[in-house]
């Protein structure tokens, strides 16, 4: 008998593996246990291909913020798996903020209708994300916190 397994609340994937240079630098690389987020020493986070997103919570998922979505959810990821110190959370958290506030500036260089977003969107939106996060985001360091592989009923042949 065939079972499905799946992950619930899944929005996005990385399709192609994918390496940003960050300002976490631990004293020794960290690798999640299914091996699908690294950070090493110099700050590099390298995502697999595959690695999944729930997005955004509590704002408005968008190009702008993709990037710094992805990259926060791969050090909760080294977080929940126990294999990155918690002590650099308010740096993760504030290279959210970093990363959304280039993706906006570049975003709205890119066309000429992205320059017509209001300035308040470009400099409240991502001080709002920060303290979103600084706020609500340690729950989602904890284990508990991780998605859970569901099994479906048996499939039909």
């Amino acid at each position: 008998m065939n079972h499905l397994y799946y992950i619930k609340n899944v929005k996005y994937m990385v399709w192609h593996k994918f390496s940003e240079q960050t300002p976490v630098k631990p004293e020794c690389a960290a690798e999640s246990i299914d091996g699908m987020v690294r950070v090493e020493p110099d700050g590099t986070i390298t995502l697999s291909r595959f690695f999944p997103s729930d997005g955004a919570t509590g704002v408005i998922d968008s190009e702008a913020f993709k990037r710094s979505f992805f990259i926060h959810d791969g050090f909760f990821k080294l977080f929940r798996d126990g294999v990155l110190d918690i002590k650099w959370l308010p740096v993760v958290n504030d290279f959210l903020e970093t990363i959304y506030r280039e993706d906006l500036a570049y975003l709205k260089k890119s066309s000429w209708w992205r320059r017509l977003i209001p300035l308040c969107i470009q400099n409240i939106r991502p001080k709002y994300c920060h303290i979103g996060v600084d706020l609500f985001s340690e729950g989602a360091t904890k284990p508990s916190a991780e998605r859970k592989i569901l099994c479906a009923p048996p499939m039909q042949s």
